[in-house]
């Protein structure tokens, strides 16, 4: 018998450590497979909010109000979204090393496998209309949510670049809309001469997008009007596209 064994040996007798059960190690490699894939499924479900989130995005009025379709893109990315991505997927990394056979595998490798397989599950999750149910849910049901939803669309209210969004409070077919701004204000908007985009028809409660010219410091008169926060997916569009 070698030192080293005779060391661990008298170890194990000091401290009185005793084996664990067969049956208690398959259950606590299972118990961590299981919260290792629902960190996959949480992972995937961010991913197909965030694909819901910037494909319902309308670029041409995010190009408007950032001045520029780079800045425009880097201020709707849904930051909050991103950060409950990475921390998921953390957590994922991390159970998946403390598996049977995870510590064989490198730590990029394990990452990168997690963030992949949550990409194509979100892809997935996103036109079948999940990343859609969830985010209208969450924005319908959880109040701090919504303000969040609110401050983060803040940005497209920029009357002086000819961009604005609100919700309606009145309407008056083919000639104005009454909305309040998400900054709270109120304005009267001319949609005389307005397209409508996807031939979408504004409702009383319901967000509205619109693209046109400041008149005064509550009247608009808009050129274009966009369903904002679209009911249904819709295809990622390019957000450098003109």
């Amino acid at each position: 018998m070698t030192k080293l064994s005779k060391n661990i040996l008298d170890k194990i007798k000091k401290d009185k450590i005793k084996p664990i059960p067969r049956w208690q190690f398959i259950s606590l490699h299972i118990l961590l497979w299981a919260a290792y894939l629902l960190a996959i499924a949480f992972g995937a479900l961010a991913f197909s909010v965030i694909f819901r989130l910037i494909g319902g995005v309308q670029w041409e009025m995010v190009r408007l109000a950032g001045k520029g379709p780079v800045h425009g893109f880097i201020l709707v990315l849904p930051y909050l979204w991103l950060i409950i991505l990475g921390v998921v997927l953390f957590l994922a990394g991390k159970l998946f090393e403390k598996t049977k056979k995870g510590y064989q595998f490198k730590h990029v490798v394990v990452v990168l496998s997690s963030v992949a397989i949550s990409l194509i599950l979100g892809m997935m999750f996103y036109f079948a209309g999940v990343g859609h149910s969830v985010e209208n849910s969450l924005t319908e049901k959880v109040g701090p949510y919504a303000e969040w939803r609110d401050s983060r669309d803040k940005f497209l209210v920029v009357p002086d670049n000819g961009v604005l969004v609100g919700r309606v409070l009145d309407i008056k077919p083919k000639e104005e809309l009454m909305i309040i701004d998400f900054m709270r204000t109120k304005w009267v908007v001319d949609i005389s001469e307005a397209f409508s985009v996807d031939n979408f028809q504004p409702q009383i409660g319901r967000p509205v997008g619109l693209a046109g010219e400041k008149i005064s410091d509550d009247e608009f008169k808009a050129d274009k009007i966009f369903p904002f926060r679209p009911p249904k997916q819709r295809k990622i569009l390019n957000p450098l596209k003109k």
